[in-house]
């Protein structure tokens, strides 16, 4: 699991926008409380245009 910081960085934006991608439900992420993870196969997969299971 991945921090915004680490999600960010891994898709080479600022953690401003994608915290705005992942609150309006554009990018595969969680709140666990009151903090955002990101699984980094799920970010690979959005990536490449796959669906979620």
């Amino acid at each position: 699991m991945l921090s915004p910081g680490e999600a960010a960085a891994l898709l080479k934006v600022s953690e401003d926008e994608l915290m705005v991608a992942a609150q309006e439900g554009q990018l595969p992420g969680r709140r666990v409380g009151e903090q955002w993870r990101f699984s980094r196969s799920a970010l690979l997969a959005w990536l490449r245009g796959e669906q979620p299971r």
